[in-house]
């Protein structure tokens, strides 16, 4: 327990500093304090059933950090990774997700706590981003800091915490218009959830062929031409290349399924064509959004997760119901709504697994409401904002606007 005191002052310390250049007011820093102690409170109430995957990151990231130290020379006895665990070295996503905890700033990874404590670190660097690009303000704020699933997936080691990472770097960036860097910034999860990374790219194409805006059209040639250098890559790699063949296979897809649901009560049907998977599509994304239903609930878990997703729907019905200018929002959001319809389907098509269901579907959803409320609040603000107003009556220039330095202006 020693290591983990220790690495619990190091987090400690980094998310103070986190917390003072983000300016957070003081109930951020008692919410943060609550949720280091999380890791500790989840570790010990977690049923073994679940340690699994909390192993294999944890003893392959120790596994790697020995190596490194190995290599400098600093233990003489080269470092032997269990045979359990070695049969995970070969799949690339686990491996990167371990490499990723193995590199954290902290002396000691020792314990599932001490890599929970690594995932409530990234959970506040995502905080500061999302803070210093003014996505955090009001109940996005709010919904941030007290989101079950959230809260549960930044407190133990997994890798979903960095494929949320990167989701919401991708998700603020190009939802603020800013769409090369957003659709780079995809790239990570080509190795780390190479399933996501497609249905972003299905997204963002959805969006640059419904998109009005004409700037929009001509960033295709930059995005195309990203494509062409990671499709190139791809095609260079022969695992690459035959990997995400099987996605266009049929068979491959049943087999997916019957792996994904695996020792479930709950199963997803099999397809006997594409036609088949295009008849399912329409109820499959509704269902795996609010899954399980209150009915469908077997253990305690379940019934949290069904009030989990039926706030969450309250929330968003909320959000559109109270929104003067829907339009507006409609076209603002636009690429979040594509995300997290093309998440919903995609999954919802694999997985019936409750737990599997909400660990999946997580990341979309934390990364459309949080930047959906940001986009509510800060056009509330603008309305305002009579300053505001004001500048666009008079069409004033974006220099003078930033010289007025709006809270609200637009990039």
């Amino acid at each position: 327990m020693i290591p983990d005191f220790i690495n619990l002052l190091f987090v400690l310390l980094y998310v103070v500093l986190i917390l003072r250049w983000a300016q957070a007011k003081r109930i951020v820093y008692f919410l943060f304090g609550i949720h280091l102690l999380l890791p500790f409170v989840i570790v010990a109430s977690m049923p073994n059933a679940w340690m699994t995957d909390l192993d294999v990151y944890l003893k392959i990231s120790s596994h790697i950090r020995e190596l490194f130290a190995h290599h400098l020379g600093l233990i003489r006895e080269a470092p032997v990774l269990p045979s359990e665990e070695a049969s995970f070295m070969n799949q690339r996503q686990i491996v990167l997700g371990a490499g990723l905890f193995a590199m954290a700033p902290i002396p000691f990874l020792n314990s599932h706590i001490s890599t929970g404590l690594i995932s409530v670190l990234v959970y506040g660097v995502i905080y500061l981003f999302l803070k210093t690009n003014r996505m955090l303000e009001g109940a996005a704020l709010w919904f941030y800091m007290f989101f079950p699933s959230l809260l549960f997936y930044t407190s133990v080691g997994l890798r979903d915490v960095f494929v949320l990472l990167f989701m919401f770097v991708m998700a603020a960036w190009f939802s603020r218009g800013r769409h090369v860097a957003g659709a780079m910034a995809s790239i990570p999860l080509i190795a780390l959830k190479p399933f996501n990374f497609i249905l972003i790219w299905v997204a963002i194409l959805l969006y640059l062929g419904c998109s009005s805006q004409s700037r929009s059209w001509r960033r295709l040639d930059v995005l195309g031409g990203a494509v062409l250098i990671v499709g190139g890559l791809m095609i260079v790699s022969h695992h690459f290349r035959n990997e995400w063949a099987n996605y266009l296979s049929l068979d491959y897809l049943n087999w997916l399924i019957e792996v994904l649901n695996m020792n479930s009560f709950q199963q997803a049907p099999l397809f006997a064509g594409w036609m088949d998977v295009l008849k399912y599509i329409p109820l499959s994304g509704v269902h795996f959004f609010v899954k399980p239903l209150p009915w469908e609930a077997e253990k305690a878990v379940h019934v949290i997760q069904s009030l989990e997703n039926l706030l969450v729907l309250v929330l968003i019905a909320g959000v559109w119901w109270t929104s003067k200018k829907r339009r507006e929002l409609l076209r603002s959001t636009l690429f979040l709504n594509l995300l997290l319809v093309t998440g919903m389907v995609g999954y919802g098509i694999l997985v019936a697994n409750f737990g599997t269901a909400a660990r999946y579907r997580f990341p979309f959803v934390a990364v459309y409401v949080t930047l959906l409320l940001a986009n509510h609040s800060q056009r509330r603000i603008c309305q305002g904002n009579p300053i505001h107003a004001l500048s666009r009556k008079k069409h004033l220039s974006i220099h003078n606007r930033q010289e007025i330095q709006l809270p609200c202006s637009e990039p």
